[in-house]
């Protein structure tokens, strides 16, 4: 149900900022509030995985690092992006790394792209990933010859 709702995530984005977006389904659709995509069809989904082995993933962890030996440890690099993007106070704490076991990582793979997310919780992440995949598997059986 909260799949058509919508989640609220961190979008990591091709030039490894991290971003505010919204995920929904409506239809066949799993559509977002991004500035350049609107949504992907289901049936151009090739994959949902868990971790952070994107492209995206890579650039924020290597952006990150490099601030963070400009300025320290402490008040830069991956664990301040984090909580810059997540807000200050956020419940539950934002993550400090981009440890698959402890953060809410997804990567939505087509052909042409994929959406590296990040979630509050790995237990959102989980029903979200479950959710979606459930879904594009009955899309795919209703498009079935």
């Amino acid at each position: 149900k909260k799949i058509v709702i919508g989640y609220t995530v961190h979008k990591v984005a091709r030039n490894g900022k991290v971003y505010s977006r919204n995920f929904w389904l409506a239809g066949h659709c799993l559509r977002t509030n991004g500035h350049f995509s609107n949504g992907v069809d289901l049936n151009e989904l090739t994959g949902v995985f868990a971790g952070a082995v994107s492209q995206e993933f890579i650039r924020l962890k290597k952006s990150s690092n490099s601030l963070a030996s400009a300025s320290g440890p402490k008040k830069s690099g991956l664990g301040a992006v984090l909580r810059k993007s997540f807000g200050a106070g956020s419940t539950p704490e934002p993550p400090t790394s981009l440890d698959p076991s402890a953060v809410g990582l997804v990567i939505m793979a087509t052909a042409g792209r994929t959406f590296s997310l990040l979630f509050r919780t790995p237990a959102e992440r989980d029903e979200f990933a479950e959710t979606l995949c459930w879904f594009v598997q009955r899309v795919s059986k209703t498009h079935a010859p």
